[in-house]
């Protein structure tokens, strides 16, 4: 699931499993808009819930699930490696902000309450997986899910599957719970 047009299904989805109003943070995506195109710094409201569905956010492309995974027919480690060239550049994999790539963030601290999940199978299962310890340790609130046999964005790709099913009811009642 990327781009524009799931953006947009994920969000139809939620309008119509909840009654929230829901507000979706537009960007520009790269190639055409390159870091730090993507990010604009502006005050506004605190976050008060954060739901990060298998993140990519770590650009050293370092940690063992990037390489497992080499499965064309998925999201996988070679075509990670070359969005984080089309984001970052050709020295992609060197020190990046935290804006570009969050797990280099030092202070997990002053995070909202995180929800997160990933499939076992998601070359980003590693980084997801070190993200939750550090927001753990960092005395966070934090839910996080890993799918067995789970690809990357396996709940878009076969919605009728149990797998599927249960990881949807899971982000949804977590949603609910956060603004209940």
């Amino acid at each position: 699931m990327n781009g524009i047009a799931s953006k947009y299904r994920l969000k139809r989805f939620f309008r119509s499993a909840l009654d929230y109003v829901i507000v979706s943070v537009g960007y520009r995506l790269a190639p055409e808009h390159p870091y730090p195109a993507g990010v604009e710094i502006r005050q506004g409201p605190k976050i008060a819930f954060l739901m990060t569905l298998y993140p990519m956010i770590d650009n050293r492309c370092v940690l063992p699930s990037n390489d497992d995974i080499t499965d064309a027919r998925v999201w996988n480690g070679p075509q990670n490696h070359r969005a984080w060239e089309m984001y970052l550049g050709h020295d992609y994999a060197s020190e990046a902000p935290v804006y570009a790539a969050p797990l280099h963030t030092e202070d997990y601290s002053d995070l909202p309450p995180t929800y997160t999940f990933i499939g076992d199978l998601d070359p980003f299962r590693d980084e997801t997986i070190e993200y939750i310890a550090r927001l753990t340790k960092a005395g966070m609130p934090t839910e996080f899910h890993l799918y067995p046999g789970s690809f990357h964005g396996f709940e878009s790709f076969v919605p009728q599957a149990e797998i599927s099913q249960r990881a949807v009811e899971n982000y949804l009642h977590a949603f609910k719970k956060a603004f209940a």
